[in-house]
């Protein structure tokens, strides 16, 4: 009878703790992987960027051709800068080593008296990940005769995190831009306006 009661009230604990971790822990666990992931991933987007363009200034010269009252993307440098910085954060994600965390459970809570308390809760970040890259052009007029156009390498890094051996995945985009031009025309002889 004992034997039988203190099992049933096992179960229920169990079945209690489980529930518990599944709404409070787990989404806890989810922000700090994910914060994580976007540092890392940030970092190593930037970092290869840099050092590519350090090593090969001259890489975005011609990136726009201009011609009698006009100005567009040379197709040929744009997919040369895209494959090579494309390549480069490739080579940075798949140099990154795999990252682990051991958060204290108690820290998981949200209970300040807990805060750094109790066995730690694993956390593995696996930086290795899929990259595309895709060119984002936008312009902006700044006065009558001046535009402003901006060229932007739009990258999207895929992470996979693994959180209690469930894997999850985590899309980080940054948005790097490349040139910007300034562009100004005539001014106009005459400005007209229409008065009602």
């Amino acid at each position: 009878m004992w034997a039988r009661l203190a099992a049933a009230a096992g179960v229920a604990a169990f079945v209690w703790f489980n529930a518990y971790v599944e709404r409070e822990i787990q989404p806890t666990m989810m922000q700090i992987a994910e914060y994580e992931a976007r540092r890392l991933t940030t970092q190593a987007v930037h970092q290869a960027v840099e050092e590519r363009l350090g090593q090969e200034p001259q890489l975005c010269e011609g990136l726009y051709k201009f011609g009698e009252g006009y100005v567009e993307l040379d197709a040929t440098v744009a997919n040369r800068v895209r494959s090579t910085l494309l390549s480069a954060v490739e080579t940075q994600m798949a140099v990154l080593p795999e990252q682990e965390y051991s958060i204290p459970f108690g820290s998981l809570t949200g209970n300040y008296l807990l805060s750094g308390q109790g066995p730690g809760w694993k956390l593995k970040l696996q930086p290795e990940g899929y990259v595309q890259a895709s060119w984002q052009e936008s312009y902006e007029s700044l006065s009558i005769n001046t535009t402003r156009y901006t060229a932007e390498l739009s990258l999207s890094v895929t992470v996979n995190m693994i959180l209690d051996g469930r894997s999850e995945t985590l899309t980080v985009r940054e948005a790097l831009p490349m040139l910007t031009l300034l562009l100004q025309g005539e001014s106009p002889r005459a400005y007209a306006s229409v008065l009602d």
